[in-house]
């Protein structure tokens, strides 16, 4: 609000060497967010992220026409399997009976609830990509809830942000921020052990989730040297939709019980 005040609705500052412009105003956001929204469709560049993933995955890249085909693809593939139709409704009461379930056995306790709001769309998530939910004690389900919440607090953390400032000098330094690194490398085994699973099942008459989809895909267009349906690909956006999907709605869930706790009387309504 400072630099809205001081430099008006549209100004410049450099992250490192990195210029960033801010946008106020609901007049200059309207015409930068709608009136041509088309020419601010990219994803700027999250550098830590990008280390990893190379530029690669539905969510994490610049490239227009990589993200256009895999936009396609995973929107097509997740209405096939479920999202916004009647199944997932179904999906999403049975979790949200889990959810009043597992709060229950929290009486008279302090805990954490994000924790359980979390593991609810996991599991959605889970279905839709992986073709089953799981319990939600679940070993292997906690560990990767909680690589997924240790990588977003590195993401926003000092280590995180200076990386963004100087991804070049950062890189060789040792610090904390090397830490996200091993993280996404244990949701990659994950995704990894669930593609040779597939692999190993796969019916190209019969797909049982996302992951089958991207497979059959990738053998349709194996003989395209500029296709982008990789194994590359597959598993960056796998983790891609897990690791946003599950603390976008996670921590919306948790935000919204905090408000219906706020206002009971909205709850009574």
């Amino acid at each position: 609000m400072q630099f809205h005040h001081t430099y008006g609705d549209i100004c410049t500052i450099y992250l490192g060497s990195r210029p960033v412009i801010l946008v106020n105003g609901y007049k200059a956001v309207k015409e930068a967010m709608v009136d041509r929204g088309d020419d601010f469709l990219a994803r700027g560049d999250l550098s830590i992220l990008d280390a990893y993933f190379k530029n690669h995955g539905v969510a994490y890249t610049s490239d227009m026409h990589r993200w256009r085909e895999l936009r396609r693809f995973s929107l097509t593939a997740l209405r096939d399997f479920g999202m916004g139709k009647k199944s997932t409704e179904e999906k999403i009461q049975v979790e949200a009976a889990c959810v009043v379930t597992e709060l229950n056995k929290m009486q008279d306790i302090y805990f954490d609830p994000r924790e359980c709001l979390t593991r609810a769309p996991c599991n959605i998530i889970f279905s839709i990509m992986f073709g089953n939910r799981v319990e939600y004690n679940n070993e292997e389900l906690l560990n990767l809830i909680n690589y997924m919440y240790e990588a977003f607090r590195i993401i926003s953390s000092p280590w995180g942000q200076l990386y963004d400032m100087f991804p070049r000098i950062m890189w060789h330094l040792p610090g904390r921020h090397h830490m996200l690194f091993e993280y996404l490398s244990k949701l990659q085994l994950f995704v990894e052990k669930r593609v040779k699973l597939n692999k190993e099942t796969l019916d190209p008459n019969n797909p049982r989730d996302y992951i089958d989809a991207f497979l059959i895909r990738m053998e349709k267009e194996k003989m395209d040297l500029q296709s982008e349906f990789t194994l590359w690909n597959l598993l960056c956006t796998t983790i891609q939709i897990f690791f946003a999907g599950t603390e976008s709605l996670g921590s919306t869930l948790t935000y919204s019980l905090m408000l219906m706790m706020k206002y009971p009387d909205v709850c009574s309504e």
